[in-house]
């Protein structure tokens, strides 16, 4: 099962290897560590699916160990960011973490409010819920929150704390 995150993509790498990764995961690093909570969650605001990527360039698609799991490091700091402002936006709220089957480039940490658009709440279609092996394996990334992670039809992963917003799992 965990083979479907630690696995390659060779379909979906960009054609253009990273010329610097040392300086390339710093400025990642810097951005997650930068980024700002209390500008996303002011009192009164909403959010439809908003995100964060950390991998547009899908770099991730190389492989876990020397790529994806840095991506998915910043990653968890924006989601400690919003977990830990989570009480400023005033409402209900979702927030999880994607990570995408096909392509890393589109792993993402989601925040979810009441919104114009009334999709609220969002729930995610997964194959199957509880994944203890995934769940060992992030918790090392989110050490101090309890985990669910949930498997896609297509291999992705969906991760979120039961204690913080609204559950996501249907």
């Amino acid at each position: 099962m965990t083979h479907h995150i630690f696995t390659p993509n060779p379909k979906a790498v960009p054609p253009r290897r990273l010329s610097h990764p040392k300086r390339h995961f710093r400025k990642v690093m810097r951005k997650a560590r930068e980024f700002d909570a209390e500008e996303y969650m002011q009192p009164g605001d909403w959010a439809n699916l908003w995100h964060y990527h950390a991998d547009w360039g899908g770099n991730g698609n190389r492989g876990w160990e020397r790529y994806r799991s840095k991506y998915f490091a910043a990653l968890c700091i924006v989601y400690t960011k919003l977990a830990a402002n989570i009480n400023r936006i005033g409402c209900p709220c979702q927030l999880f973490i994607s990570l995408n089957g096909i392509d890393a480039g589109q792993d993402a940490v989601y925040l979810h409010t009441p919104n114009p658009s009334d999709n609220y709440p969002t729930e995610l279609d997964v194959v199957r819920w509880g994944i203890p092996e995934v769940e060992e394996v992030l918790q090392g990334f989110l050490p101090g929150f309890k985990l669910r992670a949930g498997e896609t039809s297509d291999g992705g992963i969906f991760i979120y704390s039961p204690d913080i917003g609204e559950t996501v799992e249907k």
